[in-house]
């Protein structure tokens, strides 16, 4: 693999790994604010998607179900800052490329996010729906000011993009 690809792949997995501890500190802090044990969201995630979970009510929490979902859950998040890192690496090539990478990243995550609501749809009136929005757009926030922070080009050219149309 060319350096480059290395490179963006290592930030990609960066990114990616802060994104997922991002989500996974929100929900164990909303889950202890609430009363509840710190891995309740996951349990309740992993037993809806692997255990055929309908019934909150009937959640056991156990290793099982929190550590399928953290896995599948690390996974996404490892793809999602991949193709972060990648736009972002696109994005310092072209100087309005930022933009479209933008643009591109914010279309995928919505995706993810309907998919995400589709799988979960028996248990979700368990979860607030503000609490799916608010991590996804903290752990979004994280990958992207990371990537910010190792890209000063981009920054740059978004601080002076009015200027340069």
């Amino acid at each position: 693999m060319k350096p480059e690809r290395n490179q963006v792949f290592a930030q990609g997995l960066a990114a990616g790994l802060l994104g997922y501890a991002t989500v996974a500190v929100f929900f164990a802090i909303v889950n202890w604010f609430t009363g509840r044990s710190a891995f309740h969201t996951a349990a309740l995630l992993g037993s809806a998607l692997f255990y055929g979970l309908r019934d909150p009510a009937q959640l056991l929490i156990g290793p099982g179900p929190v550590l399928a979902y953290n896995g599948v859950h690390l996974i996404v998040f490892l793809f999602l800052g991949t193709v972060a890192a990648w736009l972002a690496d696109l994005a310092e090539r072209g100087p309005e490329l930022w933009y479209v990478g933008a643009v591109v990243f914010i279309f995928m995550a919505f995706h993810m996010y309907g998919f995400f609501l589709m799988l979960t749809q028996p248990v979700r009136a368990a979860l607030a729906p503000w609490w799916m929005l608010a991590a996804g757009a903290l752990g979004c926030a994280a990958m992207g000011g990371y990537l910010l922070w190792i890209h000063p080009r981009i920054r740059s050219e978004i601080r002076h993009y009015p200027e340069t149309t």
